[in-house]
């Protein structure tokens, strides 16, 4: 059974582009490090995004803004840091079988920015300037 990841019910957007249903093991391996990547802060905007809505994955369509592009930004830093520790622990039971290990490392980035990344960008919510907003305030030391 596969899981859903739905975006937006913005009728504007192919209807295509507003929900992508994979594998369990796919939408684990993308969301569960996603989920990780909330700051403390963003405690709020990380149980809305993961909030269960009554299908089986995520739904965004409900979140507002600001917290739409929190998740877009930590989804995109999880994908920098993809593969992280866990990943290649997991990988390092298949010595043998490297086509296994090149698979998961290079196709779920490949999943993340084709099929994730891309229908967020898609929906009107992302904002390009609060992101680098919100991310050079975050970088400033704090006083």
């Amino acid at each position: 059974m596969g899981k859903h990841f739905f975006v937006s019910g913005d009728k504007n957007i192919d209807s295509s582009d507003r929900l992508w249903v994979t594998t369990s093991n796919i939408f684990h391996t993308i969301f569960d490090r996603i989920e990780k990547h909330f700051r403390k802060h963003e405690q709020a905007c990380k149980e809305k995004c993961f909030e269960d809505t009554g299908i089986d994955g995520i739904d965004l369509d409900f979140i507002d803004g600001d917290c739409f592009n929190i998740f877009c930004i930590r989804c995109e830093e999880a994908l920098l840091n993809y593969p992280d520790a866990e990943m290649l622990a997991w990988l390092g039971q298949f010595p043998s079988e490297p086509e296994k290990r090149d698979g998961y490392l290079n196709g779920i980035p490949w999943y993340w920015v084709n099929e994730v990344l891309r229908r967020l960008k898609l929906d009107k919510r992302y904002d390009v300037t609060w992101i680098e907003d919100y991310r050079r305030k975050e970088s400033k030391p704090k006083a």
